[in-house]
């Protein structure tokens, strides 16, 4: 008879191999199935989020959007839009928060959520930094 410890953990692996299975399909969907998704969320999030914390008018240009910050014109386009950094992120979260949150829907929907937010938001203070 297996160990009751042992049973549980295993029920735990599968289930967070499992949230991330699924979450991390669909973080790959929204990011390469969508046309232009990571221009116009990633990158577009982005600049407005980084020209709202630093004052700086944000100028919509055909490759993407332009920020004027400290003298230097700043361009965000899909090559630092983020996408990659939110695929992570999101992996990372969807395999730790089933050990918080029982629920697979709210799980899965709260680390596509919170990894499009922290990824905004990150990508934004990064842009700040340059």
């Amino acid at each position: 008879m297996p160990h009751p410890k042992l049973s549980s953990l295993n029920l735990s692996l599968s289930r967070q191999v499992y949230h991330t299975l699924i979450s991390g399909s669909l973080a790959v969907l929204f990011v390469f199935a969508l046309p232009n998704c990571q221009l116009r969320i990633f990158a577009q999030a982005a600049a407005k989020l980084t020209g709202l914390l630093t004052g700086a008018p944000v100028f919509k240009i055909s490759e993407g959007w332009l920020l004027p910050i400290k003298g230097q014109d700043i361009l965000v386009n899909t090559a630092c839009s983020g996408s990659d950094f939110f695929l992570m992120l999101t992996l990372l979260l969807s395999w730790q928060l089933p050990i918080l949150i029982k629920r697979r829907s709210l799980c899965i929907a709260c680390s596509l959520t919170v990894g499009l937010v922290l990824t905004c938001l990150l990508n934004a203070l990064r842009i700040i930094c340059l």
